[in-house]
């Protein structure tokens, strides 16, 4: 069986992104089948960052197997992409909602320190607080759909006491484009 094949569709399924769930455990097929021991949050951040396309994850995975021993963990996926941890994203929009600036500058140097360029980093805390901001509005929502269950409890813990305004107001300042260079 071809793990790396991708199962006939209807014309109308093409357009379809996979879901979460059936990307994940595609890849888990593929990595058992090389033989390469992946972790949870390997998978989350490999499925997150395939844009919904099947494909695309594959090819984030067979980068990752290059790059690894047969052994791949998020802070793996995180130096592979060039990415910050989602546990120090997640810190610096505490950070920043909470208006501690200090420690805020703090986990931003620590970020571009750490190899993170700014406007992936920037990318990062638009998606987090995205996410938040659709916790936030929509009481039905419990959890958002690309994240799990742990995250999505985290981040209504983050953004429980914190105001709209708050949460907007952080989107706004990071969705302001770049200024033109001279």
């Amino acid at each position: 069986r071809d793990l790396y094949a991708f199962p006939p569709r209807r014309s109308s399924d093409l357009v379809r992104r996979a879901s979460q769930r059936n990307r994940s455990t595609r890849l888990q097929t593929i990595a058992d089948a090389e033989s390469t021991e992946i972790d949870e949050a390997a998978l989350q951040i490999l499925t997150r960052n395939s844009g919904g396309s099947l494909r695309d994850a594959i090819s984030l995975l067979d980068q990752a197997i290059a790059f690894s021993n047969n052994k791949i963990t998020g802070e793996s996926i995180n130096t592979m992409l060039g990415l910050t941890s989602r546990d120090a994203v997640v810190s610096l929009v505490s950070y920043m909602l909470r208006g501690d600036a200090a420690s805020g500058l703090e986990a931003l140097r620590q970020a571009i320190d750490d190899g993170t360029s700014p406007s992936t980093l920037r990318q990062q805390l638009i998606d987090l607080l995205r996410d938040a901001l659709i916790l936030h509005t929509s009481p039905n929502a419990t959890r958002v759909r690309h994240l799990t269950d742990d995250e999505s409890y985290e981040l209504n813990g983050l953004t429980s006491d914190i105001g709209l305004p708050q949460i907007v107001r952080a989107l706004e300042v990071l969705a302001e484009p770049d200024p033109p260079s001279r």
